[in-house]
Protein backbone atom coordinates (compact mmCIF):
# COMPACT_ATOMS: atom_id res chain seq x y z
CA UNK A 1 0.00 0.00 0.00
CA UNK A 2 1.09 3.45 -0.98
CA UNK A 3 0.74 6.37 0.83
CA UNK A 4 -0.75 9.26 -0.52
CA UNK A 5 -1.42 11.65 2.17
CA UNK A 6 -0.92 12.38 5.91
CA UNK A 7 -3.42 15.06 7.28
CA UNK A 8 -5.47 15.89 10.88
CA UNK A 9 -9.09 15.78 11.20
CA UNK A 10 -12.25 14.54 13.65
CA UNK A 11 -13.88 11.21 13.53
CA UNK A 12 -17.23 11.19 14.21
CA UNK A 13 -19.51 8.30 15.06
CA UNK A 14 -22.68 7.99 13.04
CA UNK A 15 -24.59 4.70 12.96
CA UNK A 16 -24.55 1.88 15.92
CA UNK A 17 -24.40 -1.74 15.38
CA UNK A 18 -28.02 -2.10 14.05
CA UNK A 19 -27.69 0.54 11.80
CA UNK A 20 -29.67 3.11 13.63
CA UNK A 21 -28.06 6.99 13.48
CA UNK A 22 -26.36 8.52 16.61
CA UNK A 23 -28.35 11.95 17.58
CA UNK A 24 -28.35 14.31 19.64
CA UNK A 25 -25.53 15.84 21.82
CA UNK A 26 -23.45 12.01 22.05
CA UNK A 27 -22.32 12.88 18.20
CA UNK A 28 -20.45 15.85 19.71
CA UNK A 29 -19.34 14.25 22.73
CA UNK A 30 -17.93 11.01 20.62
CA UNK A 31 -15.91 13.26 18.46
CA UNK A 32 -12.34 12.67 18.75
CA UNK A 33 -9.51 14.77 17.17
CA UNK A 34 -7.20 12.63 15.18
CA UNK A 35 -4.29 12.56 12.48
CA UNK A 36 -5.11 10.37 9.37
CA UNK A 37 -2.61 8.70 6.94
CA UNK A 38 -4.19 7.05 3.63
CA UNK A 39 -3.06 4.42 1.81
CA UNK A 40 -4.06 3.38 -1.31
CA UNK A 41 -3.00 0.56 -4.02
CA UNK A 42 -4.73 0.55 -7.24
CA UNK A 43 -6.21 -3.52 -8.05
CA UNK A 44 -7.93 -4.53 -11.13
CA UNK A 45 -11.40 -5.29 -8.98
CA UNK A 46 -14.25 -3.38 -8.89
CA UNK A 47 -14.13 -1.37 -5.86
CA UNK A 48 -10.51 0.15 -4.59
CA UNK A 49 -8.98 -0.15 -1.47
CA UNK A 50 -8.72 2.95 0.44
CA UNK A 51 -7.28 2.14 3.78
CA UNK A 52 -6.84 5.57 6.05
CA UNK A 53 -4.91 4.62 9.43
CA UNK A 54 -6.63 6.83 12.39
CA UNK A 55 -4.61 7.70 15.43
CA UNK A 56 -5.56 8.94 18.34
CA UNK A 57 -6.71 9.18 22.13
CA UNK A 58 -9.26 7.63 23.24
CA UNK A 59 -10.93 5.99 20.25
CA UNK A 60 -14.04 4.57 20.57
CA UNK A 61 -14.33 1.76 17.47
CA UNK A 62 -16.22 -1.29 16.30
CA UNK A 63 -16.74 -3.30 12.89
CA UNK A 64 -20.48 -2.92 13.14
CA UNK A 65 -20.81 0.44 13.50
CA UNK A 66 -20.54 3.80 10.82
CA UNK A 67 -18.30 6.33 11.25
CA UNK A 68 -17.20 9.89 9.27
CA UNK A 69 -13.55 11.09 9.51
CA UNK A 70 -13.70 15.29 8.44
CA UNK A 71 -10.33 15.82 7.22
CA UNK A 72 -9.39 19.73 7.82
CA UNK A 73 -8.92 19.98 4.02
CA UNK A 74 -12.93 19.85 3.85
CA UNK A 75 -13.36 16.05 2.38
CA UNK A 76 -15.67 14.24 4.56
CA UNK A 77 -15.38 10.24 4.26
CA UNK A 78 -17.53 7.70 5.75
CA UNK A 79 -17.09 3.54 6.20
CA UNK A 80 -16.15 1.37 9.14
CA UNK A 81 -13.85 1.25 11.17
CA UNK A 82 -11.83 -1.63 13.79
CA UNK A 83 -9.07 -1.27 16.77
CA UNK A 84 -5.81 -1.60 16.23
CA UNK A 85 -2.56 -1.39 18.17
CA UNK A 86 -1.63 0.86 20.58
CA UNK A 87 1.04 2.79 19.69
CA UNK A 88 1.74 4.32 23.03
CA UNK A 89 0.38 4.31 27.02
CA UNK A 90 -3.15 6.62 25.82
CA UNK A 91 -2.24 6.63 21.61
CA UNK A 92 -4.63 4.15 19.92
CA UNK A 93 -4.66 2.98 16.72
CA UNK A 94 -7.16 2.43 14.38
CA UNK A 95 -8.36 1.62 10.57
CA UNK A 96 -11.03 2.73 8.34
CA UNK A 97 -12.27 0.55 5.92
CA UNK A 98 -15.31 0.41 3.39
CA UNK A 99 -14.45 4.42 3.05
CA UNK A 100 -17.81 5.49 0.79
CA UNK A 101 -16.32 8.19 -1.95
CA UNK A 102 -15.99 8.47 -6.19
CA UNK A 103 -13.08 10.81 -6.27
CA UNK A 104 -10.32 12.29 -3.35
CA UNK A 105 -9.47 15.93 -4.15
CA UNK A 106 -6.73 16.77 -1.91
CA UNK A 107 -5.04 21.02 -2.07
CA UNK A 108 -1.75 20.96 -0.20
CA UNK A 109 -3.34 24.46 1.01
CA UNK A 110 -6.89 24.73 1.50
CA UNK A 111 -6.18 28.67 0.82
CA UNK A 112 -5.85 27.67 -2.79
CA UNK A 113 -8.90 25.75 -3.73
CA UNK A 114 -10.66 28.55 -4.69
CA UNK A 115 -8.32 29.38 -7.38
CA UNK A 116 -7.41 25.65 -7.84
CA UNK A 117 -9.15 25.70 -11.30
CA UNK A 118 -6.79 27.43 -12.82
CA UNK A 119 -3.50 25.76 -13.73
CA UNK A 120 -0.45 25.87 -15.87
CA UNK A 121 0.30 22.11 -16.60
CA UNK A 122 -1.70 19.11 -15.42
CA UNK A 123 0.02 15.29 -15.48
CA UNK A 124 -1.71 11.79 -15.30
CA UNK A 125 -0.66 8.44 -15.56
CA UNK A 126 -2.15 5.78 -17.71
CA UNK A 127 -2.74 1.49 -17.14
CA UNK A 128 -2.73 -0.59 -20.30
CA UNK A 129 -1.51 2.72 -23.07
CA UNK A 130 0.42 0.44 -25.02
CA UNK A 131 1.20 1.59 -28.03
CA UNK A 132 -0.08 4.89 -27.03
CA UNK A 133 4.00 5.86 -26.15
CA UNK A 134 6.22 6.32 -29.60
CA UNK A 135 9.69 5.61 -28.55
CA UNK A 136 10.85 8.64 -30.95
CA UNK A 137 12.37 10.68 -28.75
CA UNK A 138 13.94 11.14 -25.19
CA UNK A 139 12.59 12.18 -21.48
CA UNK A 140 14.01 12.47 -18.04
CA UNK A 141 12.34 9.77 -15.92
CA UNK A 142 9.49 11.08 -14.24
CA UNK A 143 9.47 14.81 -16.30
CA UNK A 144 7.07 14.59 -18.85
CA UNK A 145 8.04 17.94 -20.26
CA UNK A 146 11.39 17.10 -20.74
CA UNK A 147 11.05 16.18 -24.26
CA UNK A 148 14.03 15.99 -26.25
CA UNK A 149 15.21 14.34 -29.85
CA UNK A 150 18.52 14.54 -29.01
CA UNK A 151 19.20 14.06 -25.21
CA UNK A 152 22.02 15.37 -23.45
CA UNK A 153 24.73 13.26 -22.22
CA UNK A 154 25.06 10.83 -20.83
CA UNK A 155 21.91 9.05 -22.00
CA UNK A 156 22.09 6.32 -19.40
CA UNK A 157 21.80 8.66 -16.10
CA UNK A 158 19.67 11.47 -17.68
CA UNK A 159 17.73 11.01 -20.17
CA UNK A 160 16.44 7.13 -20.51
CA UNK A 161 12.55 7.22 -21.18
CA UNK A 162 11.17 6.43 -24.23
CA UNK A 163 8.56 9.56 -25.24
CA UNK A 164 6.52 11.31 -27.81
CA UNK A 165 5.01 14.90 -28.13
CA UNK A 166 2.60 16.12 -30.16
CA UNK A 167 -0.27 19.37 -30.23
CA UNK A 168 -3.64 18.53 -30.14
CA UNK A 169 -6.87 20.85 -29.55
CA UNK A 170 -4.51 23.69 -28.75
CA UNK A 171 -2.83 21.39 -25.75
CA UNK A 172 0.74 20.32 -26.18
CA UNK A 173 0.74 16.56 -25.20
CA UNK A 174 3.84 14.60 -23.85
CA UNK A 175 3.76 11.45 -23.31
CA UNK A 176 6.66 9.62 -21.31
CA UNK A 177 7.49 5.74 -19.71
CA UNK A 178 6.83 5.69 -16.25
CA UNK A 179 8.24 5.81 -13.29
CA UNK A 180 8.97 4.85 -9.38
CA UNK A 181 6.21 7.09 -8.26
CA UNK A 182 3.32 5.83 -10.22
CA UNK A 183 4.43 2.40 -10.59
CA UNK A 184 3.71 2.82 -6.75
CA UNK A 185 0.49 3.14 -6.82
CA UNK A 186 -1.02 0.23 -8.75
CA UNK A 187 -0.64 -3.82 -7.59
CA UNK A 188 2.34 -4.44 -10.23
CA UNK A 189 1.21 -8.41 -9.60
CA UNK A 190 -1.74 -7.68 -12.12
CA UNK A 191 -1.41 -4.47 -13.77
CA UNK A 192 0.61 -2.87 -15.85
CA UNK A 193 1.58 1.23 -15.22
CA UNK A 194 2.87 2.20 -18.55
CA UNK A 195 2.87 5.99 -19.30
CA UNK A 196 2.83 8.96 -17.92
CA UNK A 197 1.14 12.24 -19.59
CA UNK A 198 1.49 15.44 -19.35
CA UNK A 199 -0.73 18.40 -20.89
CA UNK A 200 -0.48 22.65 -20.81
CA UNK A 201 -1.64 25.02 -23.31
CA UNK A 202 0.09 25.63 -26.52
CA UNK A 203 0.29 29.71 -26.19
CA UNK A 204 1.20 28.34 -21.97
CA UNK A 205 -2.48 30.16 -21.40
CA UNK A 206 -4.23 28.90 -18.24
CA UNK A 207 -4.98 25.72 -18.58
CA UNK A 208 -8.86 25.33 -17.05
CA UNK A 209 -10.36 22.07 -15.75
CA UNK A 210 -12.37 21.94 -18.44
CA UNK A 211 -9.68 21.12 -20.51
CA UNK A 212 -8.09 18.81 -18.09
CA UNK A 213 -11.79 16.98 -18.30
CA UNK A 214 -12.58 16.58 -21.85
CA UNK A 215 -8.64 15.64 -22.70
CA UNK A 216 -8.18 12.86 -20.19
CA UNK A 217 -11.71 11.64 -20.75
CA UNK A 218 -11.61 11.40 -24.03
CA UNK A 219 -7.73 9.44 -23.63
CA UNK A 220 -9.41 7.09 -21.04
CA UNK A 221 -11.87 5.90 -23.56
CA UNK A 222 -9.60 6.23 -26.93
CA UNK A 223 -6.93 3.59 -24.69
CA UNK A 224 -10.13 1.55 -23.37
CA UNK A 225 -11.07 1.17 -27.13
CA UNK A 226 -7.43 0.11 -28.54
CA UNK A 227 -6.67 -1.84 -25.60
CA UNK A 228 -10.31 -3.48 -24.88
CA UNK A 229 -9.69 -2.33 -21.26
CA UNK A 230 -11.58 0.02 -19.01
CA UNK A 231 -11.02 3.15 -16.75
CA UNK A 232 -7.07 3.29 -18.08
CA UNK A 233 -6.39 6.51 -15.88
CA UNK A 234 -6.84 6.86 -12.07
CA UNK A 235 -4.38 9.37 -10.66
CA UNK A 236 -4.36 13.26 -11.88
CA UNK A 237 -1.90 16.21 -10.76
CA UNK A 238 -2.13 19.77 -11.37
CA UNK A 239 0.56 22.48 -11.23
CA UNK A 240 0.82 26.24 -11.02
CA UNK A 241 4.02 27.73 -11.39
CA UNK A 242 5.74 24.85 -10.93
CA UNK A 243 3.80 24.21 -7.67
CA UNK A 244 1.13 21.13 -6.83
CA UNK A 245 -1.98 22.41 -5.84
CA UNK A 246 -3.86 19.55 -6.90
CA UNK A 247 -4.30 15.91 -6.63
CA UNK A 248 -7.09 13.70 -7.88
CA UNK A 249 -7.63 9.59 -7.31
CA UNK A 250 -10.28 7.86 -8.80
CA UNK A 251 -9.98 5.34 -6.12
CA UNK A 252 -13.23 2.86 -7.46
CA UNK A 253 -12.72 2.55 -11.07
CA UNK A 254 -13.05 -0.80 -12.81
CA UNK A 255 -9.14 -0.68 -13.61
CA UNK A 256 -8.16 -3.85 -15.74
CA UNK A 257 -5.17 -4.40 -17.52
CA UNK A 258 -4.81 -4.75 -21.64
CA UNK A 259 -6.96 -7.46 -22.37
CA UNK A 260 -5.05 -9.35 -25.32
CA UNK A 261 -1.16 -9.75 -25.62
CA UNK A 262 -1.71 -6.94 -28.54
CA UNK A 263 -3.58 -4.29 -29.57
CA UNK A 264 -5.79 -4.71 -33.45
CA UNK A 265 -3.19 -0.57 -33.64
CA UNK A 266 0.18 -1.61 -35.12
CA UNK A 267 3.16 -0.65 -32.75
CA UNK A 268 6.44 -0.22 -34.08
CA UNK A 269 7.40 -3.83 -33.55
CA UNK A 270 4.72 -5.56 -35.67
CA UNK A 271 6.32 -5.52 -39.38
CA UNK A 272 4.17 -4.14 -42.64
CA UNK A 273 2.39 -6.85 -44.57
CA UNK A 274 4.49 -7.48 -47.80
CA UNK A 275 7.05 -5.24 -46.76
CA UNK A 276 10.20 -6.53 -45.12
CA UNK A 277 10.75 -3.67 -42.93
CA UNK A 278 9.13 -2.56 -39.45
CA UNK A 279 6.59 -0.03 -38.87
CA UNK A 280 8.88 3.09 -38.46
CA UNK A 281 8.16 5.38 -35.22
CA UNK A 282 6.67 8.22 -37.62
CA UNK A 283 3.90 6.32 -39.09
CA UNK A 284 2.75 5.06 -35.83
CA UNK A 285 2.69 8.94 -34.49
CA UNK A 286 1.17 9.61 -37.35
CA UNK A 287 -1.91 7.20 -37.83
CA UNK A 288 -2.52 7.72 -33.81
CA UNK A 289 -2.94 11.51 -33.95
CA UNK A 290 -5.05 11.12 -36.63
CA UNK A 291 -6.63 7.96 -35.15
CA UNK A 292 -7.24 10.27 -31.67
CA UNK A 293 -8.62 13.42 -34.35
CA UNK A 294 -11.31 10.93 -35.35
CA UNK A 295 -12.30 9.11 -32.49
CA UNK A 296 -12.51 12.88 -30.64
CA UNK A 297 -15.35 13.53 -33.41
CA UNK A 298 -16.96 10.37 -33.46
CA UNK A 299 -16.87 10.62 -29.54
CA UNK A 300 -18.57 14.19 -29.44
CA UNK A 301 -21.53 12.88 -31.51
CA UNK A 302 -21.96 10.05 -29.55
CA UNK A 303 -25.08 11.82 -27.34
CA UNK A 304 -27.09 12.23 -31.17
CA UNK A 305 -26.46 8.08 -31.15
CA UNK A 306 -27.96 7.67 -28.45
CA UNK A 307 -24.62 6.59 -26.87
CA UNK A 308 -24.54 3.74 -29.59
CA UNK A 309 -20.60 3.93 -30.11
CA UNK A 310 -20.22 3.79 -25.82
CA UNK A 311 -22.31 0.54 -25.62
CA UNK A 312 -20.19 -0.96 -28.51
CA UNK A 313 -17.28 -0.08 -26.26
CA UNK A 314 -18.66 -1.66 -23.72
CA UNK A 315 -19.14 -4.65 -25.38
CA UNK A 316 -15.81 -4.95 -26.26
CA UNK A 317 -14.24 -4.40 -23.02
CA UNK A 318 -16.86 -7.58 -21.47
CA UNK A 319 -15.83 -9.38 -18.21
CA UNK A 320 -15.48 -12.87 -20.83
CA UNK A 321 -12.58 -11.24 -22.79
CA UNK A 322 -10.20 -12.59 -20.82
CA UNK A 323 -6.35 -11.26 -20.36
CA UNK A 324 -2.74 -12.15 -21.45
CA UNK A 325 -2.89 -15.50 -19.51
CA UNK A 326 -6.52 -16.24 -19.52
CA UNK A 327 -7.88 -16.57 -23.32
CA UNK A 328 -11.40 -15.47 -24.10
CA UNK A 329 -14.36 -17.62 -23.86
CA UNK A 330 -17.14 -18.90 -26.27
CA UNK A 331 -19.42 -16.38 -24.31
CA UNK A 332 -17.74 -13.50 -25.47
CA UNK A 333 -19.20 -13.79 -29.38
CA UNK A 334 -21.93 -12.63 -27.54
CA UNK A 335 -20.20 -8.85 -26.87
CA UNK A 336 -18.65 -9.43 -30.11
CA UNK A 337 -21.69 -9.60 -32.26
CA UNK A 338 -23.09 -7.76 -30.62
CA UNK A 339 -21.01 -4.72 -31.33
CA UNK A 340 -20.65 -5.62 -35.16
CA UNK A 341 -24.65 -5.29 -34.72
CA UNK A 342 -24.28 -2.03 -33.47
CA UNK A 343 -21.40 -0.71 -35.61
CA UNK A 344 -23.30 -2.27 -38.49
CA UNK A 345 -26.78 -0.10 -37.48
CA UNK A 346 -24.84 3.03 -37.22
CA UNK A 347 -23.16 2.63 -40.76
CA UNK A 348 -26.25 1.52 -42.74
CA UNK A 349 -28.83 1.65 -40.29
CA UNK A 350 -29.74 -2.04 -39.71
CA UNK A 351 -32.89 -4.47 -40.60
CA UNK A 352 -33.18 -8.06 -41.43
CA UNK A 353 -32.28 -11.59 -39.99
CA UNK A 354 -29.18 -12.06 -37.70
CA UNK A 355 -27.05 -13.59 -41.17
CA UNK A 356 -28.07 -11.10 -43.41
CA UNK A 357 -26.67 -8.73 -40.78
CA UNK A 358 -23.56 -9.72 -40.56
CA UNK A 359 -23.08 -10.29 -44.47
CA UNK A 360 -23.86 -6.55 -44.57
CA UNK A 361 -21.57 -6.06 -41.81
CA UNK A 362 -18.62 -7.07 -44.29
CA UNK A 363 -19.82 -6.07 -47.58
CA UNK A 364 -19.26 -2.49 -45.89
CA UNK A 365 -15.99 -2.86 -45.05
CA UNK A 366 -14.98 -4.97 -47.91
CA UNK A 367 -14.28 -8.26 -46.70
CA UNK A 368 -15.52 -11.38 -48.89
CA UNK A 369 -17.86 -13.22 -46.79
CA UNK A 370 -15.72 -16.41 -46.10
CA UNK A 371 -13.82 -17.56 -43.53
CA UNK A 372 -10.91 -16.40 -42.97
CA UNK A 373 -7.66 -18.56 -42.44
CA UNK A 374 -7.97 -22.03 -41.64
CA UNK A 375 -11.82 -21.89 -42.63
CA UNK A 376 -11.94 -24.50 -45.20
CA UNK A 377 -10.62 -26.86 -42.85
CA UNK A 378 -13.47 -25.66 -40.33
CA UNK A 379 -16.24 -26.20 -43.04
CA UNK A 380 -15.05 -29.53 -43.78
CA UNK A 381 -15.23 -31.09 -40.63
CA UNK A 382 -18.17 -28.86 -39.28
CA UNK A 383 -21.20 -29.23 -42.28
CA UNK A 384 -23.81 -30.07 -39.88
CA UNK A 385 -23.55 -27.54 -37.20
CA UNK A 386 -22.16 -24.52 -39.13
CA UNK A 387 -23.91 -24.68 -42.57
CA UNK A 388 -27.21 -25.58 -41.08
CA UNK A 389 -30.20 -23.37 -42.41
CA UNK A 390 -33.14 -23.48 -40.54
CA UNK A 391 -36.76 -24.53 -41.98
CA UNK A 392 -40.31 -23.59 -40.90
CA UNK A 393 -40.53 -23.24 -37.71
CA UNK A 394 -40.46 -26.56 -35.98
CA UNK A 395 -38.84 -28.48 -38.55
CA UNK A 396 -35.10 -29.44 -38.70
CA UNK A 397 -32.91 -27.71 -41.04
CA UNK A 398 -30.24 -28.54 -44.22
CA UNK A 399 -27.21 -28.12 -44.14
CA UNK A 400 -26.40 -25.62 -47.24
CA UNK A 401 -23.71 -27.44 -49.14
CA UNK A 402 -22.95 -24.05 -51.49
CA UNK A 403 -22.30 -22.07 -48.18
CA UNK A 404 -20.48 -24.68 -46.70
CA UNK A 405 -18.19 -25.62 -50.13
CA UNK A 406 -17.84 -21.32 -50.20
CA UNK A 407 -16.96 -21.37 -46.40
CA UNK A 408 -18.99 -18.13 -45.36
CA UNK A 409 -18.62 -16.60 -42.70
CA UNK A 410 -21.92 -15.07 -42.36
CA UNK A 411 -23.64 -18.40 -41.84
CA UNK A 412 -21.65 -19.95 -38.65
CA UNK A 413 -21.08 -16.42 -36.96
CA UNK A 414 -25.11 -16.28 -37.35
CA UNK A 415 -25.63 -19.72 -35.82
CA UNK A 416 -23.90 -19.93 -33.06
CA UNK A 417 -25.01 -15.98 -31.98
CA UNK A 418 -28.32 -17.97 -31.79
CA UNK A 419 -26.86 -20.49 -29.86
CA UNK A 420 -25.73 -18.34 -27.17
CA UNK A 421 -28.80 -16.23 -27.05
CA UNK A 422 -30.56 -18.95 -26.71
CA UNK A 423 -29.03 -21.42 -23.89
CA UNK A 424 -32.47 -22.18 -22.49
CA UNK A 425 -32.36 -25.17 -25.63
CA UNK A 426 -30.36 -27.70 -24.22
CA UNK A 427 -29.57 -28.51 -28.17
CA UNK A 428 -28.05 -25.36 -28.35
CA UNK A 429 -26.42 -25.90 -25.43
CA UNK A 430 -24.77 -29.12 -26.79
CA UNK A 431 -24.14 -27.95 -30.24
CA UNK A 432 -21.62 -25.36 -28.23
CA UNK A 433 -20.15 -28.13 -26.42
CA UNK A 434 -19.49 -30.26 -29.64
CA UNK A 435 -17.01 -27.56 -30.59
CA UNK A 436 -13.48 -28.19 -29.96
CA UNK A 437 -11.42 -25.38 -27.52
CA UNK A 438 -9.20 -24.75 -30.63
CA UNK A 439 -12.37 -24.34 -32.82
CA UNK A 440 -14.17 -21.64 -29.94
CA UNK A 441 -10.82 -19.46 -29.89
CA UNK A 442 -11.02 -19.25 -33.50
CA UNK A 443 -14.49 -18.12 -33.66
CA UNK A 444 -13.92 -15.61 -30.95
CA UNK A 445 -11.08 -14.05 -32.57
CA UNK A 446 -12.60 -13.56 -35.92
CA UNK A 447 -15.73 -12.34 -34.62
CA UNK A 448 -13.12 -9.78 -32.64
CA UNK A 449 -11.53 -8.70 -35.92
CA UNK A 450 -15.02 -8.35 -37.26
CA UNK A 451 -15.81 -5.80 -34.60
CA UNK A 452 -12.66 -4.27 -34.61
CA UNK A 453 -13.08 -3.07 -37.92
CA UNK A 454 -15.91 -2.03 -37.94
CA UNK A 455 -15.68 0.26 -35.15
CA UNK A 456 -12.52 1.77 -37.22
CA UNK A 457 -14.93 2.12 -40.35
CA UNK A 458 -17.98 3.89 -38.29
CA UNK A 459 -15.03 6.40 -36.67
CA UNK A 460 -13.73 7.32 -40.16
CA UNK A 461 -10.22 5.52 -39.84
CA UNK A 462 -8.53 4.97 -43.10
CA UNK A 463 -4.98 3.89 -41.51
CA UNK A 464 -2.63 0.79 -40.63
CA UNK A 465 -4.22 -1.83 -38.60
CA UNK A 466 -2.53 -5.10 -36.66
CA UNK A 467 -4.86 -8.37 -38.12
CA UNK A 468 -4.73 -10.42 -35.19
CA UNK A 469 -5.48 -13.05 -37.32
CA UNK A 470 -1.89 -13.16 -39.20
CA UNK A 471 0.19 -10.75 -37.05
CA UNK A 472 0.80 -8.77 -39.91
CA UNK A 473 -0.08 -5.00 -39.91
CA UNK A 474 -1.75 -3.78 -43.04
CA UNK A 475 -4.29 -0.65 -44.58
CA UNK A 476 -7.67 -1.15 -43.77
CA UNK A 477 -9.16 -3.31 -46.68
CA UNK A 478 -11.93 -0.38 -47.19
CA UNK A 479 -9.17 2.13 -47.83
Amino acid sequence: MHTIFRTTGELHWTHDASGNPIKGEVVDLLAHKVAVCAKYELRPAPRQPLILDIYGYDLLASHQCSYKLVLDNGVSLTGKASGGSFPSKDLQHVSMYDVDLGKLQLYPDSADQDDATELDAAVFGILSSSPFVADNAMARPGFPFSYAKEPKRPIRTKWSSSASHFQYAGLEVYVVDTSRYWQELVDNRSLVHESIVGIRKADRSILSWEDVNAFTELVANFIGWINHCAAPIFHIKGYRGGRLVYRGYELYPHATLQRDEFSWFPSQWYRCENVNKEITNEIVSEDLIQLLGLFDEKWGDNADNKDALHVALQMLRGGDKGGPNQPPSINYMRDTCTACAIAERMLTGGGGGRRRQIARCLKEINVPDQLPGPGQRIAQNHPELWWTKKKDKGEDGYVNEDERAKATMSRPMANITNWLLHLENPDNANRLLCLPRNVQHYMVEVTTWLADLLLMKVVGYNGRYLDRLDLTTKKVPWS
